[in-house]
């Protein structure tokens, strides 16, 4: 199915929530994605293609081919707090360890935010 919404204030957590399902997706973003703290965009496909999605950016969003499971890897946050909490919740369904660095980033808008993901996925 085809989406859009204002992710520059909602992080794209569909963005990877279900990449293991067998379909293709095209996530439509605004152009203030790529100004932010970091192109998120591009930092989004780069990290999970990393972690084993069949994902392409595209200038206004990202397609991804569902089907394949994550695996863990090492992330860069670019200290973009929505870019953390993202991998954050890659890493719940991902197999093996993934580091993010600059994870303290989330703490920028939501100071509790690992406390309440660690409360969520028990």
């Amino acid at each position: 199915g085809e989406s859009s919404g204002d992710c520059g204030k909602v992080c794209r957590v569909h963005a990877h929530g279900d990449p293991e399902l067998p379909q293709t997706r095209r996530d439509l973003s605004p152009a203030e994605l790529k100004v932010k703290e970091s192109n998120r965009i591009d930092v989004m496909v780069r990290y999970l293609s990393a972690m084993g999605c069949d994902i392409t950016g595209t200038d206004d969003g990202m397609i991804i081919v569902g089907g394949r499971p994550l695996h863990g890897t090492e992330v860069d946050s670019h200290l973009d707090h929505r870019i953390a909490m993202s991998f954050a919740i890659a890493s719940l369904i991902a197999k093996g360890e993934t580091k993010i660095k600059g994870s303290d980033a989330v703490n920028i808008s939501y100071p509790d935010f690992y406390k309440d993901l660690r409360r969520l996925s028990r």
